[in-house]
């Protein structure tokens, strides 16, 4: 019974890591999602004045703005060719959720496998194969800021990652 207890707080260990990992991933991406959008609206935005301005000739000194909105167009799409914000929201996505699946499968390990029967090295050998999938997952995924870090701390420790069963307000409808 003493191993089963140690290999339930490895596993709790495990899950409130990869319960931060996740969230850190899925605040990064939401970042360079925003950051995505920022760029490109403003960008298309220029892009039509620069045009019109071009083919109209309405407004006086019409050659300053369509210059001016044509550089500031390409002032901006340059920087999403440079930064890639989409690239980067798919990339943190795709590991925000490979640790948010690792997670259940840690859940559903401490909830029901720990407690069925069973022998205490075949529960070690499950716990293993969920340290190993984390260090996977940990060797190829892009770092975490230091920003997207705290602030998916703040969020789980707001509660914002329990379901509500674990809340305590789910009922039967």
């Amino acid at each position: 019974m003493i191993l089963q207890e140690q290999l339930r707080k490895e596993a709790l260990r495990l899950f409130e890591d990869t319960e931060l990992s996740s969230k850190s991933h899925f605040v990064a991406a939401e970042r360079w999602e925003n950051t995505n959008l920022c760029l490109s609206i403003p960008s298309i935005i220029l892009s039509v004045i620069a045009g019109s301005l071009a083919l109209g000739k309405i407004l006086p000194y019409f050659e300053i703005f369509a210059g001016l909105s044509g550089f500031g167009a390409a002032a901006l799409i340059s920087l999403l060719a440079f930064l890639k914000p989409n690239t980067k929201y798919e990339t943190y996505m795709r590991f925000g959720n490979k640790y948010l699946a690792l997670k259940g499968d840690i859940r559903r390990y401490v909830d029901i496998e720990l407690d069925l029967d069973g022998a205490d090295n075949q529960k070690k050998s499950l716990l293993d194969n969920l340290i190993s999938s984390k260090k996977e997952i940990d060797s190829s995924a892009p770092l975490i800021s230091n920003w997207a870090y705290k602030n998916a701390k703040k969020r789980i420790e707001n509660g914002e990652t329990k379901y509500k069963v674990d809340k305590g307000n789910f009922s039967k409808k």
